[in-house]
């Protein structure tokens, strides 16, 4: 279990890199999404949900999104 966290917090990581280089790009923002929800991060989750939309408004999942966000509990920093 441990061994899946590090590697859902490193491929994390590698997604941020990857939108500094192309900031908009939909498979990198649909990637680190699915990310931020495995890490139960509401926060990033929102976040990259609101650019998603924004390039990619056609996005079929988008609503499946938006329910799994809901039902995550805010992270305690």
């Amino acid at each position: 279990m441990l061994k899946e966290a590090e590697n859902i917090e490193l491929s994390f990581d590698e997604a941020a890199e990857a939108l500094e280089i192309e900031k908009n790009n939909p498979r990198f923002l649909d990637l680190i999404l699915d990310l931020s929800i495995m890490r139960n991060d509401k926060k990033s989750a929102i976040s990259y949900l609101e650019r998603l939309v924004e390039n990619n408004p056609e996005n079929k999942k988008i609503e499946v999104w938006k329910e799994e966000i809901e039902m995550l509990k805010e992270r305690e920093e």
